[in-house]
């Protein structure tokens, strides 16, 4: 539970004024697929952008299959913030932003209980970053493979109180790799 006034991290639709990025610098390689945490302890670089910058950011991120999102650390992890291409997924942002869709309700079953734990076990570490893969289940009501690599925000205490993913659709990666199996 967060106590006290939470600070909101800017975001890519920043308003005038400055916005803070953060960039991780490596990636996980087709040939090494993540059984846990690729992105845990990648090298970071954060700058602060010019509000124009940072909205043609978002621009681009629009434009992209990526879906941004930001999760409360609150129990189902409530999103606060979407990336409006979360339509790709056959959802309206604004159903997660008033709560009607809960984060953790869209995990499949078989993979929820593992997602939690890894998110528990890299909140506790020193970990910055951690990339997670997992089904999600679309508007459609088919589910999806995601990759889902996210940076953990703390508070000045060092406690957690949001998540930032990027999410990419890998369900044609994960189908090859189950018929290579």
């Amino acid at each position: 539970v967060l106590d006290g006034p939470r600070k909101r991290s800017p975001n890519l639709s920043a308003t005038p004024g400055q916005g803070r990025m953060v960039i991780a610098l490596s990636t996980p390689t087709l040939e090494s697929p993540p059984p846990m945490s690729t992105c845990m302890n990648r090298p970071e670089i954060e700058f602060d952008l010019p509000a124009n910058e940072a909205e043609r950011l978002g621009g681009i991120l629009s434009r992209t299959p990526a879906i941004a999102f930001r999760w409360l650390a609150l129990p189902g992890w409530p999103v606060d913030l979407v990336s409006p291409n979360v339509e790709l997924w056959g959802y309206r942002p604004q159903q997660f932003l008033s709560g009607d869709l809960i984060y953790a309700e869209l995990i499949h079953p078989e993979d929820l209980a593992r997602v939690a734990a890894e998110v528990g076990l890299h909140s506790q570490s020193a970990a910055a970053t951690f990339c997670q893969e997992y089904r999600l289940r679309d508007g459609s009501g088919r589910y999806r493979w995601v990759e889902d690599h996210t940076y953990i925000e703390r508070d000045e205490a060092g406690q957690v109180c949001a998540y930032h993913g990027v999410l990419l659709d890998i369900t044609a990666r994960k189908r090859a790799e189950i018929g290579l199996e």
